[in-house]
């Protein structure tokens, strides 16, 4: 038994189950026959693991204690010993910030008619995150975002989130919406998470289209409920190309147009599994290869119409 209580068993256990939910994902998704979306749902949400994959919903809170340990230093910019209030990061970097700015400028510390002389409060992030977040809460020139590294910048966005620190907020926002295509997965978590539906709406087509895209929904969606809507809205998806299949298997005649129309379907289907395929093409001509799309694609389009909105699947 460990200091929190767990017995170091517990990890194993997790791993284990682990690989079975994430077989479970796969047979339904190759065999949607063979495992009911609705039984894999159901056990999902009950099995004893799954808040484990899915994240915890408990966030950290700022915590504080009478005083500084003697291994922490000082920030360069954040160093006015007039300041009120001290903030320090998990990397052991004090903060010397004025409460004023804070409660101007965020939601998410205290009000500054709240005692906390001599007080620290210890912050979860590292100082590289609260030099550049506290730039936005302070009377001075914004940082800019634009050629930030892309983890950093993450880090700096839910901080942002965390602590409502509104200006960093904002800018953050306006930067997402310019790296869409660097990290969809990522820009779906956070949209859900911190309840931007526009955004997600506008992401959620761009995460089914790489073909590893389902190690990378369980890899990254860790919010609460979010893994689950992704996976019908993959379903989805997978319908209107499962019909464009089974359409092509009827082979309405043998030539060399409709070879070259399926060959053109099969490399867009593998380049771009979801999207580019849509509608399909023939060679001018044939009046059988003609009728065939011209049946075929109404019924693509319309369904491809249809798609749920991803925020119809999950509250955000």
């Amino acid at each position: 038994m460990s200091a929190t209580g767990v017995k170091p068993s517990g990890s194993l256990r997790a791993n284990g189950h682990k690989w079975i939910w994430r077989s479970l994902i796969i047979v339904h998704l190759s065999h949607p026959l063979s495992l009911p979306l609705s039984l894999f749902l159901s056990f999902s949400t009950s099995h004893p693991i799954y808040p484990s994959i899915m994240g915890s919903t408990n966030s950290s809170s700022p915590v504080t204690r009478a005083g500084p340990p003697a291994t922490l230093t000082t920030s360069e910019r954040f160093c006015d010993p007039n300041a009120d209030l001290i903030l320090t990061s998990s990397d052991g970097v004090r903060f010397h910030v004025y409460r004023k700015y804070l409660e101007a400028c965020t939601g998410g510390f205290p009000p500054a008619e709240i005692p906390v002389s001599g007080e620290v409060v210890e912050l979860s992030e590292p100082a590289k995150v609260l030099e550049i977040l506290l730039q936005f809460i302070h009377p001075q020139r914004q940082p800019s975002v634009m050629d930030m590294d892309i983890d950093l910048f993450f880090s700096l966005a839910e901080a942002a989130e965390k602590y409502e620190v509104y200006g960093a907020m904002n800018t953050c926002n306006t930067r997402i919406h310019q790296i869409v295509d660097l990290r969809p997965m990522d820009i779906l978590n956070y949209a859900v998470k911190h309840g931007y539906s526009d955004l997600a709406n506008m992401i959620a087509p761009k995460t089914v289209l790489d073909r590893r895209c389902l190690d990378q929904a369980i890899e990254k969606l860790s919010h609460p409920g979010a893994l689950i809507a992704w996976l019908r809205y993959y379903s989805a998806w997978d319908k209107i190309t499962e019909l464009a299949i089974y359409q092509l298997s009827k082979e309405p005649h043998q030539g060399a147009c409709w070879t070259k129309l399926n060959d053109t379907f099969i490399k867009k289907l593998a380049s771009s599994p979801r999207l580019d395929w849509i509608p399909l093409e023939y060679q001018p001509g044939c009046r059988q290869c003609y009728s065939f799309v011209e049946s075929v694609n109404p019924r693509l389009e319309k369904m491809y119409q249809d798609l749920p909105k991803f925020s119809h699947l999950i509250k955000i």
